[in-house]
């Protein structure tokens, strides 16, 4: 009971009462959470998402940077879409009661690795009737199936039904190939072959970036049956048995670390010509004559072409006939030693490793004034199975005798070998 003023008695009923919501003096942080601030998968794994932590009930809004990679519904539902990197927030409007807030976390989702192996006949570890691309992540491919690829790209039967196959094309990832069947049925075993040859020929090949190793003991490493294009990346092809690297349309290096090294055939080969215009490339010819580093086809008037900028080590000979716009040198080397190039300043242009049986190589680099044999060679990055550093610091060696290069036969004399 309550004494009024008047004296009288005034009875209030509870439910009479009405209870005011205290709102704080100013707006507070509605604290929002997520319960991490980063996750990382690869894709197609499962995986726990972080939750959201709101104690104060917000009204929260989901959103994400990049909904390429992932997408998150207004229930907090999330989906993923492709490998790539995405911030997911939760964001809440201004209150009386709240100020505006915001949580995030960071979203990373990996490529998948792929390691397949194969032994059944003629069978590839990757197969495309039209182009194959790559872009990132790693796959690993061992076939032992005779006449087996480890990635076969482009059909004949593709071709006719369409009019035209596209570019196959490798900007990123790292990709190791090793095929050690026979040759079965006049069908090679081959590392990589892209495109075909029947009555018409088809299929280009770029590579831009990224790692690929590949090695095979019956066949070629790599056949492209269009044109062969590196622009960058590091990339080591070994054949035991036939071209190292071999192109029906012609080849064009302007980038990136290139080994080719075959003990059975030539190292590059072209039935065009080849142009070396910058990179660095590492062509090694074990077999001997009439095999050589760098083979154009001489008989319909194609030729080798080592331009301004390239940096080319080579063992074994040139296709005669070869345009040098760059100056090109016989140099003695250490066999199975580190040697160098060098600029008029001494400035490092390339560090390689003589192949064992080597006592003279073929050299061209910008600038290159004088060469080191036998020297020592620290810091640096081993490229290439070992056979490039870059940069390097180089002490010790011998000064090599540079002689200026004409190749007048692909069968050079024994000097060479």
């Amino acid at each position: 009971m309550i004494g009024g003023c008047s004296g009288n008695e005034i009875e209030i009923n509870e439910d009479q009462i009405e209870q005011k919501e205290e709102i704080p003096p100013h707006p507070t942080d509605p604290e929002l959470s997520w319960s991490s601030d980063s996750v990382a998968f690869v894709y197609g794994s499962e995986y726990i998402f972080p939750t959201l932590s709101n104690p104060n009930k917000v009204k929260v809004n989901y959103s994400s940077t990049n909904e390429d990679v992932a997408t998150i519904s207004q229930a907090g539902e999330i989906s993923i879409i492709a490998s790539g990197s995405a911030t997911i927030i939760a964001t809440s409007s201004g209150t009386d009661r709240f100020t505006a807030g915001n949580a995030s976390y960071t979203l990373t989702v990996e490529k998948a690795d792929a390691s397949l192996e194969w032994s059944e006949e003629s069978c590839a570890g990757i197969k495309a009737d039209n182009y194959f691309v790559m872009s990132g992540g790693t796959v690993n491919i061992t076939n032992h199936g005779d006449g087996g690829k480890g990635i076969r790209a482009g059909s004949y039967d593709y071709y006719s039904e369409h009019g035209s196959i596209g570019e196959s094309v490798i900007s990123g990832g790292t990709i190791s190939i090793a095929t050690y069947g026979n040759n079965v049925y006049d069908v090679a075993s081959k590392g990589i072959k892209i495109g075909f040859k029947e009555n018409q020929i088809d299929g280009n090949f770029k590579i831009a970036g990224g790692s690929v190793d590949v090695k095979t003991v019956h066949g070629e490493a790599l056949e492209v049956k269009g044109t062969l294009n590196i622009s960058g990346g590091e990339h080591c092809f070994n054949s035991d048995y036939d071209d190292a690297i071999n192109s029906n349309n012609g080849i064009s290096i302007t980038g990136g670390y290139t080994s080719a090294i075959s003990s059975g055939n030539d190292a590059i080969d072209s039935n065009d010509d080849i142009r070396i215009s910058g990179g660095v490339v590492y062509a090694i010819c074990l077999k001997g004559p009439p095999e050589g580093s760098l083979d154009a086809m001489l008989e319909v008037g194609k030729k080798v072409y080592i331009d301004d900028g390239a940096t080319v080590v080579a063992y074994g000979g040139i296709e005669p006939g070869a345009v040098f716009n760059q100056a090109t040198y016989k140099m003695n080397v250490k066999s199975g030693g580190i040697n160098a190039l060098l600029d008029e300043n001494g400035k490092t242009l390339a560090v390689f490793k003589a192949p064992e049986i080597a006592k003279i190589m073929i050299v061209s680099a910008p600038g290159l004034t004088t060469g080191l044999l036998g020297a020592n060679a620290s810091g640096g990055s081993s490229r290439c199975q070992g056979n490039l550093l870059f940069p390097a610091s180089i002490s010790g060696g011998e000064q090599a005798l540079l002689t200026t290069y004409t190749p007048t036969s692909i069968w050079e004399p024994a000097d060479i070998r």
